[in-house]
C-alpha cells in the first residue's frame, strides 16, 4: 500500500512537536485547575467546621466540663457524661436554629464539590469565547486567539468546539499563520469531516503557501467545486492536472474554466480539445474551440475532422464541404469523409457537380483505391443527379413549352419513358414522375 502523502507542514519536526504537545498542555492546564479547586473545597470545609466550633463555644452556656470529668468513677457515670455533652450541644444548636442551620447548609454545599471553585482557576469556555469574539470585532486577533485557546482548555461539547475552532481558524488565517490555521482546521474535520468552513480555510492556507502536495490539491479541488476561481488556484490545479495528463471530470472543468477566461495556454486548450473529442462534442462551444485551433494550426487534420462534423451538426453544409475539401487537398481520403462530403453537397443542392468533382479528385489521386471504389459504387447516382439537374434546367429554359418527361432509374441511371413502374434495363422499381 502506498504511504499517504501529507503536506509539507507534517514533515517539519518542530511543527509536529508543537502539534503533539498541545493536547498534553491542555490536559495539564485542566488538571492543575481541578487540583486547585479540590484544595479550595477542602479548605472551605475546614473553615466552615472551625467557624461552627467557634460559634458553639461562643454561644454555649457554662458547662462544668472539668468537674464532671473528674467525677467519672465507672461506666455508668462515663455514659452519663457523654450523654450530657450530646444534649448540651444539641441544646445549643436548637436554641439558635437559623444561625447554625446556615453554617451547616454552607458546610453541606462545599462538601466534596470542587466544581464550585473551578471558575476561580479556569475561565469558562463561554465567557472566554465571547471575549474572543469581542477582540475579533476590534481586530485584536492575537488577544482573540488567546481567549479561544483558553475556551478550548475546557471539557466542552463537540458542537461548541467546532464553533470556537472556526473563529480560531479565521484569526490564524487573517494573521497569515497558515500552518496553525491548517492544524486547527484539521481538528475541526476530526469532529465534522465535511465541515465547509474548515475545508475552505485549509485550502486557502495551502494556496497562500503555494503548496503542491496531493493533500493540498484535494482541498484546491474543494475550493474550485465551491465556486472559488482564484487565478493562483487555477494555475496550481491546471499544472497538477497537466503534469498527470489528467482527463477526469474535475480536471476537464478546470481546463474549460481557464480556456473560457481567455487565458492563453495551448496545453490547456489541447486538453479541452481532447475532452470534446472524447465526448464527441458537436456543440457551438466545441465548434468555436475547433475553429480557434484550426486557425492557429491549419495543418491539424484531426481538428479538421472534428470541425467538419461540428459544421454538419450545426447545418452549415457549405463550411462542411469546404473543410472536407481542405482534407482532400491534404491527401486525407476515407469512406466516412467521402460520404459526409456527398451528403453536404446534396443538402446544398449541388449533387449535379459531384460526378465531375470526384472525377477530378481521382485524377489527383489515381492510386487511391478507397476513392475509386466509392466513386464506382456511387457513379449511377451521380449520373442520375446530373441528368435530373439538366432536365430541370432545360424545362425552365423552354418557358411554356412542355418538356419530354423521362423517369431515370436510381439504380443504374437508365432513362425510361414516363409511366413505367420498373426500369427497362435492371428491372428496379421506379419512382413515379
Amino acid at each position: 500500500m502506498n504511504p499517504v502523502l501529507k503536506p509539507k507542514i507534517f514533515n517539519d519536526e518542530s511543527v509536529l512537536d508543537a502539534a503533539n504537545s498541545r493536547p498534553a498542555e491542555k490536559k495539564d492546564d485542566v488538571r492543575a485547575a481541578m487540583l486547585r479547586a479540590e484544595k479550595m473545597s477542602k479548605a472551605a470545609r475546614i473553615i466552615a467546621i472551625i467557624l461552627l466550633l467557634l460559634l458553639l463555644v461562643k454561644d454555649a452556656p457554662a458547662f462544668p466540663f472539668m468537674a464532671r470529668l473528674s467525677s467519672i468513677s465507672d461506666a455508668g457515670t462515663a455514659a452519663a457524661f457523654l450523654r450530657d455533652i450530646v444534649y448540651y450541644v444539641f441544646g445549643v444548636l436548637f436554641s439558635n436554629k437559623l444561625y447554625y442551620f446556615s453554617i451547616l447548609a454552607a458546610l453541606w454545599v462545599v462538601a466534596d464539590r470542587p466544581s464550585l471553585f473551578l471558575p476561580l482557576f479556569a475561565e469558562s469556555f463561554s465567557s472566554a469565547y465571547k471575549k474572543g469574539l469581542k477582540y475579533m470585532q476590534k481586530e485584536k486577533y492575537d488577544l482573540a486567539i488567546e481567549k479561544f485557546n483558553k475556551a478550548l482548555n475546557n471539557f466542552i461539547p463537540p458542537s461548541e468546539q467546532i464553533k470556537i475552532r472556526t473563529s480560531l481558524s479565521e484569526c490564524y488565517y487573517t494573521l497569515s499563520l497558515y500552518d496553525e490555521c491548517i492544524k486547527n482546521s484539521l481538528e475541526i474535520l476530526d469532529i465534522d469531516g465535511a465541515n465547509p468552513a474548515a475545508q475552505s480555510y485549509i485550502g486557502k492556507s495551502f494556496l497562500e503557501k503555494k503548496d503542491r502536495s496531493d493533500m493540498a490539491v484535494k482541498y484546491y479541488i474543494y475550493l474550485f467545486n465551491s465556486g472559488f476561481y482564484d487565478k493562483r488556484l487555477m494555475h496550481l490545479l491546471s499544472t497538477h492536472f497537466l503534469d498527470n495528463n489528467d482527463m477526469s471530470e474535475t480536471a476537464v472543468a478546470v481546463y474549460k474554466k481557464i480556456y473560457e477566461s481567455s487565458v492563453e495556454s495551448s496545453a490547456v486548450r489541447e486538453m479541452v480539445y481532447k475532452s470534446c473529442v472524447i465526448a464527441n462534442d458537436r456543440s457551438s462551444y466545441a465548434l468555436k474551440l475547433y475553429e480557434d485551433i484550426a486557425s492557429d494550426e491549419p495543418g491539424r487534420r484531426d481538428v479538421k475532422f472534428a470541425l467538419a462534423e461540428a459544421y454538419y451538426e450545426s447545418k452549415n453544409f457549405k463550411k462542411t464541404a469546404e473543410t472536407i475539401q481542405g482534407l482532400f487537398a491534404q491527401g486525407e481520403i476515407s469512406v466516412k469523409l467521402l460520404e459526409r462530403y456527398t451528403e453536404a453537397m446534396e443538402k446544398l443542392g449541388r449533387q449535379n457537380a459531384l460526378g465531375d468533382e470526384f472525377k477530378a479528385l481521382i485524377e489527383k489521386h489515381p492510386d487511391n483505391k478507397t476513392l475509386r471504389d466509392y466513386y464506382n459504387s456511387m457513379k449511377s447516382l451521380f449520373i442520375a443527379g446530373r441528368l435530373v439537374h439538366d432536365q430541370a434546367a432545360a424545362a425552365s429554359g423552354a418557358g411554356n413549352a412542355p418538356a419530354r418527361k423521362i423517369n431515370i432509374c436510381g439504380n443504374c441511371a437508365h432513362m425510361n419513358p414516363a409511366g413505367l413502374s420498373h426500369c427497362e434495363k435492371c428491372r428496379s422499381a421506379l419512382q413515379p414522375v
